[in-house]
């Protein structure tokens, strides 16, 4: 059990089904364990960001890649082999926070973006239901 507990750091990616889900274990994360579902994938942290991977692998170029190493059969799947052939472009450290940094920032501008156009479309079926409901 110890080999799949996951731990601060770890990318996961998806090789079944949903074939190129990623997601990173955050800080304080609860005890839980991996699935034959998903690749577990241990980075050098001291050469390479967890989120810079990715980034890099949700990047139409990254999901190029799933595409091409999907074994398609009756569903979507890779195996471990292919996991380990996936690439990402190199930079160094200090560059990849910047670009993880500057990502992030964007994420956070377009939820927000995304909660006031919801906000603008929830007040104009108020309006619009006031106004027909007065005539």
């Amino acid at each position: 059990m110890e080999r799949t507990k996951l731990r601060s750091g770890d990318l996961l990616i998806s090789v079944t089904a949903d074939l190129g889900r990623i997601g990173v274990i955050p800080e304080n994360f609860p005890r839980a364990f991996m699935s034959q579902h998903v690749a577990l994938v241990r980075l050098k942290h001291e050469q390479v960001t967890p989120e810079y991977v990715a980034y890099s692998l949700l990047s139409t170029q990254g999901q190029i890649q799933f595409h091409k190493l999907n074994d398609a059969g009756a569903k979507a799947g890779m195996n471990l082999q292919n996991v380990r052939k996936l690439k990402f472009p190199w930079q160094p450290l200090e560059q990849q926070r910047k670009a993880v940094e500057m990502l992030k920032l964007f994420e956070s501008a377009l939820e927000l973006a995304k909660k006031h156009l919801e906000n603008q479309r929830q007040l104009k079926t108020k309006l619009l239901n006031s106004v027909l409901s007065s005539n």
